[in-house]
């Protein structure tokens, strides 16, 4: 009998202790900071278009959360070691349903997966409010054109059937912007043996995009059908004199007319034919350095540079199609007027 009177004092004693530390703990809220969170936006329906003023993506500068010592010091570690998601995902259709009405951003928080069962307030946040964009998008033809992956026009010659696609764009969306299809390089190569089936798409935001109702087939000739060989016989040398020999040397080219300034072969497609040969500068350049004025007034010998469209050699549309000329050349003094 004495026993268990002495089991049910400790047993009261334990039971009043447990009661006590839960009732301070409770007791002593403390607040914390949260900065660096997010909302995005969920995908919506095709037909609509949700931003944030064009974004898909809008920062909450700070989240005051309050609640038991405990819970703030757990909330911490997660943010700390980062498993505390500070990405607030946003489904604006079920949210949203007056497109005029700002969003509550302390009730959306609070509500939110990672604050619902955290037992924690969140007290304020900036903004308070967030106002959602919503608009309705209507079927449009739109051109289309290849991009590689880095976000460049595709830099080989492409043909796209059919030429335009229907895509659901905004009012507002500019007359000359194209729906486009971007190609990995793997589907390049394939696209220069068999004709690929992609659908093309318009960019609305970061991870907001609307793709064409039926896809479009894409094929890129080999290059020896898109690059044509040709002669260039208005050959042209320009001479760049380093500014240091300017006004004492003149250049004589020794094989001016044997072999320098005989015809060019190149390959090009006909784009790039057509904007080498509506240049002004000259077809090549003969570039003098100061150091060449050392060997006096013996020939030298240097390889001219061939002025290609910089662009257009980068895109692989042109390039030289024989060994670069070499120029023949010597410095020439011009007599100073103290020694004539």
């Amino acid at each position: 009998m004495l026993r268990n009177i002495k089991f049910r004092k400790v047993a009261v004693v334990v039971f009043l202790t447990v009661l006590i530390w839960v009732w301070t703990d409770l007791a002593l809220n403390e607040t914390y900071s949260v900065s660096g969170a997010k909302i995005v936006l969920m995908e919506s329906s095709p037909e609509i278009w949700i931003s944030f003023d064009g974004e898909r993506f809008t920062d909450i500068n700070n989240i005051e959360l309050q609640g038991p010592a405990s819970k703030i010091t757990n909330i911490k570690r997660k943010v700390e070691n980062h498993s505390f998601s500070l990405l607030f995902p946003l489904d604006a259709e079920v949210e949203i349903a007056d497109a005029n009405r700002p969003l509550n951003v302390q009730d959306f928080l609070q509500k939110s997966a990672q604050l619902q069962d955290s037992g924690l307030v969140v007290e304020t946040c900036l903004p308070s409010q967030i106002r959602v964009s919503v608009a309705r998008l209507t079927e449009r033809p739109l051109a289309v054109e290849c991009h590689e992956e880095s976000g460049a026009p595709l830099s080989v010659g492409s043909t796209v059937e059919p030429a335009t696609v229907n895509v659901l764009v905004p009012d507002n969306w500019p007359p000359g912007d194209k729906a486009r299809v971007v190609l990995t390089p793997s589907e390049i190569d394939q696209a220069k043996k068999i004709p690929i089936r992609k659908k093309a798409y318009i960019l609305l935001a970061d991870g907001q995009t609307r793709e064409s109702s039926t896809a479009v087939q894409i094929r890129i000739p080999p290059e020896e059908e898109r690059l044509k060989r040709f002669t260039d016989i208005t050959a042209t040398i320009g001479i760049c004199l380093s500014e240091n020999l300017v006004g004492r040397y003149d250049v004589e080219l020794v094989n001016r007319t044997s072999g320098l300034m005989d015809l060019i072969a190149i390959r090009a497609t006909n784009e790039a034919r057509a904007k080498y040969e509506g240049q002004d500068k000259p077809r090549m350049t003969l570039y003098i350095y100061d150091r060449d004025e050392a060997y006096g007034q013996d020939v030298q010998g240097r390889e001219v540079q061939y002025n290609f469209p910089e662009d257009l050699v980068r895109k692989g549309e042109i390039f030289l199609d024989q060994t670069p000329a070499t120029a023949r050349f010597r410095l020439i003094p011009i007599p100073s007027a103290e020694n004539p």
